[in-house]
């Protein structure tokens, strides 16, 4: 990952899960990675999203992971958006509705 970004989305629906709220899900998800702060809360597109930043380094760089999770039906859409420190990019401006 040069200068670029990358994002995907994955659709956790498990009945192991489905009892849990977004924060909960999150904090199992991420239980054994590095969260730089706390998980927040943010309302993008008129739906609740819990998320958290990773940040770990490639070829030099820092490189940023911002997590998202929104519980859906009790199931949990999730969307991981990683670009390189410094790049001037936001995830809820990508994902609002026009």
């Amino acid at each position: 990952m040069d200068e670029g970004r990358v994002m995907y989305c994955f659709v956790e629906d498990g009945t192991a899960y489905k009892e849990l709220t977004s924060k909960e899900f999150m904090e199992k998800s991420l239980a054994s990675s590095d969260i730089n702060g706390d998980i927040s809360t943010v309302n993008i597109a008129g739906y609740e999203f819990q998320t958290a930043r990773l940040e770990f380094e490639r070829s030099g760089k820092t490189i940023i992971e911002d997590c998202y999770v929104c519980k859906i039906n009790n199931k949990f859409v999730c969307f991981d958006y990683c670009y390189v420190e410094g790049t001037t990019s936001s995830f809820e401006e990508m994902i609002q509705k026009k």
